[in-house]
């Protein structure tokens, strides 16, 4: 890859339109008065143009500065086809073609609910934990998994403390022996690219991130300014991410402290997860409404792919 770009996908004449008026891609043999020839491929949502002196299309060129910019105009809603609904795409420049697809998190959104809607026709979608502790709330998930008549196995889970871990084998059975467990640091599994490459895919992601530094009593304790100042999980956001770009759950489930809402982690969090495909909920639970003792209130941030 040579060169990548981000062109809206916009309208001319009624139609969908593509328009590249990129400097530097005369390098790659698109020079203006070049032929090129162009390929469709609906499948798998790409186009390809290719520099070919029999082709049937030719790069124009305009006046940019003094100097000519080759241009490059699609306006056809049957070549534009594969990028029905979009509004941007990438354009990846390489020598002697260019590549036009949907934008990656497009790409991401969509591979996603294809694996969910397969997985559940085959009967079983698959999960992911991140600051496992012993399992409490993702037993709670594949509880109401299985009262919705979903069968859900967990894939992965991440917990910091192995005692934590060593207890959920023999006490928790979502923790089953296939289960990928990884007693360590959030922080070092994401650092560790052999780690990292291991891990599954999955449908479905629960977390419940250290609170330390967004609960009342953790903050006054360490005389915090804000969150992100706690030394060892303030930082935990950005993991949290780096784990979901990776495994790409159709679905995630956070769970924290109320106060945790209104921190900077959680709109970079809220904002990432938009700007990744997802759909964004959150609400507040209090323990006591589900026949707990005890009224603790918790903030859920739940996400789903958008199928709109």
């Amino acid at each position: 890859m040579n060169r990548y770009y981000v062109r809206s996908l916009t309208e001319g004449k009624g139609q969908p339109r593509v328009y590249l008026d990129i400097s530097g891609i005369e390098e790659q043999g698109f020079a203006p008065g070049a032929n090129y020839k162009r390929t469709v491929n609906l499948k798998d949502a790409r186009i390809t143009l290719t520099v070919d002196p029999e082709g049937p299309y030719l790069v124009s060129s305009k006046e940019r500065s003094g100097r000519k910019i080759p241009v490059i105009d699609i306006n056809s809603a049957a070549a534009l086809k594969p990028f029905e609904g979009m509004k941007a795409l990438r354009v990846v420049v390489e020598e002697n073609s260019i590549t036009i697809l949907p934008m990656a998190s497009e790409a991401n959104r969509k591979s996603r609910l294809d694996r969910l809607a397969h997985n559940m026709g085959e009967g079983e979608i698959t999960t992911a934990s991140l600051s496992f502790g012993g399992g409490v709330l993702d037993n709670a998930a594949h509880a109401g998994l299985t009262q919705a008549g979903v069968s859900a196995r967990l894939a992965m889970a991440n917990e910091i403390d192995e005692g934590f871990m060593e207890q959920a084998m023999h006490h928790n059975d979502v923790l089953r022996p296939d289960t990928i467990t990884i007693a360590a640091p959030m922080q070092e599994l994401v650092q560790d690219h052999a780690a990292m490459s291991r891990l599954p895919k999955v449908d479905m992601l629960v977390a419940g991130l250290p609170c330390s530094g967004a609960s009342q009593a953790g903050a006054s304790k360490r005389k915090l300014e804000h969150m992100e100042r706690h030394p060892e999980v303030g930082h935990l956001a950005a993991s949290f991410l780096m784990v979901i770009n990776r495994i790409q759950p159709a679905t995630i489930v956070l769970e924290n402290v109320v106060n945790y809402s209104a921190t900077g982690s959680a709109d970079i969090i809220r904002n990432h997860l938009r700007d990744s495909g997802y759909d964004v909920h959150e609400t507040t639970l209090n323990a006591a409404d589900f026949g707990c003792l005890e009224a603790r209130e918790r903030c859920q941030r739940y996400t789903e792919l958008s199928i709109s």
